[in-house]
């Protein structure tokens, strides 16, 4: 076993690492020798104590590298989190069955002890990983009995699946049949397909869906409803000529999660696709309401689209147009009847904030289910398919 400082995690944080491919038995006759060791260090250094911390039980799903999004992984995202969250951390990962070790084994393990220190001096927060690599199908059939099986009891337990789509499989169902809650991100997927996908897990597991790709709207949403808020023109949305959205190639599932909010808000209504056939726009659809229907013209292009890969927004009504458009990753600009283009900083929250909020409340957003559907009825519209 060894102690070694992690610059990876906040300032003064220390990983105690047992041994590698220990055997699954011992896993808890490990990690109290860490602990026992980072008790020893920590009387070393003059501190007072060292405080066994848990309110998670997160479980966290790593799929082979040629699947997971291009971005920092889950598992290095998570000793942010756990560092404002305490947790158990369980860590799976999906591995090649030809990197299985000698003796064939489907499964190996490891653990470590994390621990940051107070900033108020005197005493270490620790928490626990315990890594498991499973090769090839075989390995990763024993993911969801090994989870069962070193759960803390008594605490609740979050499925963390951020390095890739959550596409419908065994694997999936069976863990989300161990866990309160589950966080993916819609919103790195190239796959408009991942917004059907989840929309169907919502409605028919019992867990709590967190979407990290929904939480980053916040901010656009609160600007968004700001243009028709009173003392605005909230009556104009009674009189809807028309709504174009632009985004980044990166931000398309944003884009379709926005649209799905404003038109849950609009009540009771009708769409279809309609042939973008030589227009600009890669989608366009017909929305049907009582009194009446507009167009809505999805447009992907190139640009700075901040974290949440939106460039522009634009709703026609009333005879005006209400439009909140990027003007830097920092910026959005406000341009109505009654803002002319007011600038404003455009405040998101990175991703282990998002995580972290995502633990903290409730878990599902009331609104996310009714957006989260109408974006999935846009993607399946038959323009989709064009």
């Amino acid at each position: 076993m060894s102690a070694v400082q992690n610059g990876g995690q906040s300032a003064g944080a220390i990983t105690y690492a047992g041994g590698q491919n220990i055997d699954l038995a011992n896993v808890e006759h490990e990690l109290a020798g860490l602990w026992r060791q980072a008790g020893e260090a920590a009387a070393e250094a003059g501190q007072r104590s060292v405080t066994r911390a848990c309110l998670w039980n997160l479980v966290v799903y790593q799929p082979p590298p040629e699947q997971r999004y291009g971005r920092p992984s889950a598992p290095r995202l998570l000793d942010d989190v756990t560092a404002a969250v305490p947790s158990r951390l369980l860590r799976l990962e999906l591995r090649p069955e030809a990197e299985a070790p000698s003796g064939g084994k489907a499964v190996s393990a490891w653990v470590n002890t994390k621990c940051n220190i107070s900033p108020a001096g005197g005493h270490q927060i620790c928490t626990e990983e315990i890594g498991i690599a499973g090769f090839g199908r075989k390995g990763q059939a024993h993911f969801p009995a090994l989870v069962r099986a070193l759960l803390v009891p008594d605490l609740p337990v979050a499925l963390v699946w951020l390095d890739s789509a959550p596409h419908k499989g065994r694997l999936l169902r069976d863990l989300l049949r161990l866990s309160d809650r589950i966080l993916v991100d819609t919103q790195p997927s190239a796959e408009g397909a991942t917004l059907i996908e989840v929309d169907e897990l919502v409605r028919e597991t019992h867990a709590q869906f967190v979407d990290l790709g929904w939480m980053r709207l916040t901010p656009v949403r609160y600007m968004v409803a700001s243009l028709f808020d009173a003392p605005g023109r909230p009556e104009q949305l009674k009189h809807l000529e028309g709504i174009r959205i632009d985004t980044t190639p990166s931000g398309r599932n944003s884009g379709f999660l926005l649209l799905g909010w404003l038109l849950s808000r609009l009540g009771k209504l009708e769409l279809s696709a309609e042939d973008a056939a030589g227009r600009e726009a890669e989608f366009r659809w017909k929305i049907r309401q009582e009194n009446g229907s507009f167009p809505i013209e999805f447009h992907v292009r190139e640009g700075e689209g901040g974290l949440d890969g939106l460039l522009c927004l634009d709703v026609a009504a009333g005879g005006e147009h209400f439009v909140l458009r990027q003007v830097d990753a920092l910026h959005v600009a406000l341009d109505s009847p009654d803002h002319g283009g007011k600038k404003l900083a455009l405040h998101g929250w990175d991703d282990p904030e998002l995580v972290v909020a995502g633990l903290g409340g409730p878990g599902l957003d009331a609104l996310y289910p009714e957006a989260l559907n109408i974006a999935a009825r846009l993607i399946g519209a038959e323009a989709w398919n064009r």
